[in-house]
């Protein structure tokens, strides 16, 4: 009579291990947990979402980091954004940094090698090559951009009408 109930025992816990490993998913996107982006390096009333983000925090794809003052964020890959009084979400699809940008200004120093692009308001500006790109980007309210380019090259198309151009050093633009 002993046998019977451990060997019920065994079996249960066989299902139970048996059902959670073919449950569990097999890659961390699967889990939908975040990965690292980058850290706060300095920020001055800095908001990840709707919580208070001090130096240090950890910025994860898909979070929100915004602030009226001003944010630097340190890339896993060495470059960096700043933004002043600016909101951005930040993601990543397909191997590619995607920034989303909000009104307000965003600087940005994207290492060499680093696939990016940036979504703010009507516009997508899209890296090219595999040199660093440095330059800043303004969003008006009006979804109006002002993109200055001083390293690398940025074609920008507007979603709305289709429109093309590119800005690259020497070359702003205002959209």
């Amino acid at each position: 009579m002993n046998g019977k109930p451990k060997r019920a025992r065994a079996g249960a816990v066989l299902l139970s291990i048996t059902v959670l490993v073919s449950a569990a998913p097999f890659s961390a996107a699967e889990s939908g947990a975040a990965l690292p982006i980058g850290t706060l390096l300095a920020s001055e009333q800095a908001m990840i979402g709707n919580a208070p983000a001090p130096a240090g925090t950890t910025v994860f794809a898909g979070d929100r980091v915004s602030s009226r003052e001003r944010v630097l964020i340190g890339l896993e890959n060495g470059g960096r954004i700043e933004m002043n009084g600016a909101a951005a979400r930040l993601t990543r699809r397909d191997g590619r940094l995607v920034i989303h940008a909000g009104p307000g200004t965003v600087r940005f120093h994207i290492a060499r090698g680093e696939d990016v692009q940036v979504d703010a308001g009507n516009y997508i500006l899209t890296a090219v090559g595999k040199t660093r790109h440095l330059g800043e980007l303004s969003l008006n309210r009006g979804g109006r951009i002002t993109l200055e380019v001083r390293e690398g090259a940025f074609p920008v198309l507007d979603r709305s009408t289709g429109m093309r151009a590119e800005a690259k050093p020497g070359r702003s633009l205002l959209l």
